[in-house]
């Protein structure tokens, strides 16, 4: 009997294996590698989840890490980090950055703190309500004061709309006691708020003075309603800083405020371009800017009045020239 060596039979199998014919699919052309499956599209549903969500990015400029805590409404859903996990507590690294996101009908607030103390209840808290498909948010120090932290969003128009408050009240108690905190916690490094409960009803409309410096850009007592930014962010991302070196912005004050800068854009607002609005009538100078002349004194009205000018030469007496009216300037927002 004749034996075939191993070689020899994968040699007549590999011939075998080339005499096949491939059959590729139609429409191909005979050669040719078949086309890639396409890929399906994202359904209708995931699209719409994607628009409505709100990315929330944290920003760390304090001097050191700090510590999250989330807090949500019963029956809400739960905010979840990029990889769809649910948070709850976090660390976020001196300079580093920290993403949640929360979806339509979330309602909930994060407290922060040094994380070297807990994020108690007296921390400053972002609020963020998604409540009738619409996006809300604010910066609460209703219960109490931890870091500054300021949050702006992007309008339809490009402006910048920002709610918080940038300034270190802990810093500003030290240099003035008239701003002192009354209930200085220090297990939690926190200044408890003790006009927490001014409302309408109480007829209190004013914060206790070491929040003062924040009040209508944070809420410093529950009906603090000028802190409130709702329905105006039309992109995906709130941007949050936490730490007394974030931008600050030229702070927002109602209409009628003595010595208040009067913003050129809705309130809470920057320009697209970033820079601050600039202060309007009856808002101090800036540095080094020339002092404004003085106004022109009054007339006596025992003095008689300077005898009119002669008519312009050329011109009949009692006529007026002819000519183009001055342009009116551009009218700012009504604020």
């Amino acid at each position: 009997m004749r034996v075939i060596s191993s070689t020899a039979l994968l040699a007549v199998a590999a011939a075998a294996v080339h005499a096949l014919p491939i059959n590729y699919p139609p429409g191909s052309e005979q050669g040719s590698p078949p086309a890639p499956a396409t890929t399906a599209a994202p359904s209708p549903a995931a699209v719409k989840r994607a628009v409505d969500q709100l990315t929330i990015i944290l920003t760390n400029q304090h001097s050191a890490a700090i510590t999250t805590r989330h807090a949500i409404e019963p029956g809400v859903p739960k905010p979840v980090d990029p990889q769809q996990k649910e948070v709850k507590e976090g660390k976020i690294e001196k300079g580093a950055k920290g993403v949640y996101i929360v979806s339509p009908n979330y309602i909930g607030s994060v407290f922060v703190n040094d994380a070297k103390f807990p994020a108690s209840q007296h921390c400053t808290q972002i609020e963020v309500s998604m409540k009738q498909g619409k996006k809300g948010f604010d910066i609460s120090n209703v219960t109490g004061f931890t870091l500054p932290i300021i949050c702006g969003c992007e309008a339809a128009d490009g402006s910048i709309y920002e709610s918080g408050c940038g300034h270190d009240l802990v810093g500003d108690a030290k240099k003035d006691p008239a701003k002192a905190c009354k209930n200085w916690i220090q297990s939690e490094n926190a200044c408890a708020n003790p006009n927490r409960d001014n409302t309408k009803a109480s007829g209190k409309f004013v914060p206790a003075p070491f929040f003062e410096a924040c009040a209508r850009e944070s809420y410093t007592y529950v009906d603090d309603h000028d802190a409130n930014r709702w329905d105006f962010c039309k992109k995906n991302t709130l941007s949050c800083c936490v730490g007394p070196s974030c931008p600050k912005r030229v702070p927002y004050r109602p209409k009628g405020s003595p010595s208040a800068p009067v913003p050129s854009a809705p309130p809470g607002t920057r320009p697209k371009d970033g820079s601050p609005n600039p202060p309007g009538p009856g808002a101090p100078p800036a540095p080094g800017a020339p002092p404004a002349p003085a106004p022109p004194a009054p007339a006596n009205p025992k003095t008689p009045p300077p005898p009119p000018s002669p008519p312009a030469p050329g011109r009949p007496e009692g006529k007026k020239a002819k000519g183009r009216k001055s342009p009116k300037g551009p009218k700012g927002p009504k604020i």
